[in-house]
């Protein structure tokens, strides 16, 4: 996550001005803008690690000479700058292999993934093609690698990648961080890591590289993966009192799990809390239509729990959030 970003959440999350900060950090407003506008971002410069370390924020290191972008549409930067990808086949590869780096994909994997039901005769030949042209995209980007980063393995393909070369593994790993953080007790430090996770989201992931993409199981699995970090971090926000980033979160995900009753509870305690209760029962009213009307069924206990709360306007408490979330309700 960028520098500017980070310090633009601190400052709204802890209700911090900019002349505060910049006086904790000893530098001028003026130059705490300049960070915050993205026109200071070294991070050796002095100014930009005092106004970090003031935040309580990690200065990121130099972007590293080769960044896949899964989280949204898929982008590459190479040494800082994007690289354009045209063919859309070896956009389609690139991206599969970085959703599964690290690991073997299959050439049926691969196969389906790049045509889905129309295969082409000579797919064992194109598929070689692809990854061979890829392999000379991305010679030379890191020292001594060069072809290596795409492997033969068997039959299939495995993509290496640094924790740092993808968005989609900085993810992981910082979410990782957030859970460790609440298993130490400490809840403040697992939500900002928990945010920190979610600001690298753009949009659905690999959003429009192939009209299968979005049903992939493994792009499905990492949707899951946000879905739960969202709800971690709304529990955490709003136990904290910030019913607002909770909502805000939440929305971002809700359009993808329309009917998903853990979802839509903690939207309800988060709207109430940021004082939206008419929004908050209205939205009980549609859920509870959509659910009789699409599956005959009603809304479960844990959204009646949050309906009867802002009812009695009593004070919406998150549940545990070492709880496991409410799963999906199935179509």
């Amino acid at each position: 996550m960028k520098l500017a970003e980070s310090l633009l959440a601190y400052r709204k999350r802890e209700g911090v001005t900019q002349q505060d900060l910049a006086g904790r950090a000893g530098v001028s407003v003026r130059t705490l803008r300049d960070i915050e506008r993205g026109l200071l971002r070294d991070p050796r410069a002095r100014s930009v690690r005092l106004v970090a370390e003031a935040a309580g924020l990690p200065v990121a290191d130099p972007e590293p000479a080769l960044r896949v972008g899964l989280l949204g549409p898929l982008t590459l930067r190479v040494r800082g700058c994007a690289a354009d990808l045209r063919p859309p086949m070896q956009r389609r590869l690139l991206g599969l292999l970085a959703l599964r780096a690290g690991h073997v994909v299959t050439m049926a994997d691969i196969v389906e993934f790049l045509w889905g039901e129309e295969i082409p005769a000579s797919y064992h030949n194109l598929v070689h093609t692809h990854v061979s042209r890829l392999r000379g995209f991305l010679a030379g980007v890191r020292a001594g690698a060069g072809a290596n980063l795409i492997g033969r393995a068997g039959e299939g393909y495995r993509l290496g990648l640094a924790g740092d070369e993808s968005d989609l593994l900085a993810f992981t790993g910082t979410v990782a961080g957030a859970a460790a953080h609440l298993a130490a007790g400490a809840p403040e430090e697992a939500e900002r890591a928990y945010e920190r996770a979610l600001l690298l989201w753009r949009g659905q992931v690999l959003a429009g590289l192939a009209p299968r993409a979005a049903h992939h199981p493994v792009v499905v699995a990492v949707s899951q993966q946000r879905l739960t970090a969202v709800l971690a971090y709304a529990d955490l926000a709003m136990a904290h009192g910030r019913h607002e980033p909770a909502l805000a979160r939440l929305r971002e995900v809700a359009a993808a799990e329309p009917l998903h009753e853990g979802l839509n509870a903690r939207v309800l305690r988060a709207l109430a809390g940021a004082g939206q209760r008419a929004a908050a029962l209205r939205l009980f009213g549609e859920l509870r239509g959509r659910l009789r009307d699409e599956l005959g069924v009603e809304p479960g206990p844990e959204l009646h729990d949050a309906h009867a709360r802002v009812l009695r306007r009593e004070a919406v408490a998150p549940r545990d959030p070492g709880a496991p979330p409410a799963p999906a309700v199935a179509s």
